[in-house]
């Protein structure tokens, strides 16, 4: 499940897909905290070019416990001097268990 939720990670809207649910092979997990456990990252930019994306993560990645995530980041390029939107791309590389 992916998408920009306008929502941080611990609004309810989110807190609400992940709930512990250890017997549940459809619970979701949050991507990115799979990788950075204690990171606090930010990727909302309002088109800002000295913005960092502050540290409430709005976009996010959900995936079920049949996935490894292998790697996860947030994408803070930008192209001709310009954020290509107001929030920065997020992405995960997973494997499948």
């Amino acid at each position: 499940l992916i998408g920009d939720f306008n929502a941080g990670e611990d609004d309810v809207a989110i807190t609400s897909l992940l709930a512990e649910r250890d017997d549940d092979p459809l619970a979701l997990i949050d991507a990115w905290r799979a990788i950075h456990p204690t990171d606090r990252a930010g990727t909302f930019t309002a088109f800002d070019l000295a913005s960092d994306g502050g540290s409430r993560r709005i976009d996010h990645v959900f995936v079920t416990r049949g996935w490894r995530v292998r790697d996860a980041g947030i994408d803070r390029r930008r192209v001709d001097d310009r954020w290509p939107s107001d929030h920065f791309p997020v992405w995960v590389e997973l494997a499948r268990d």
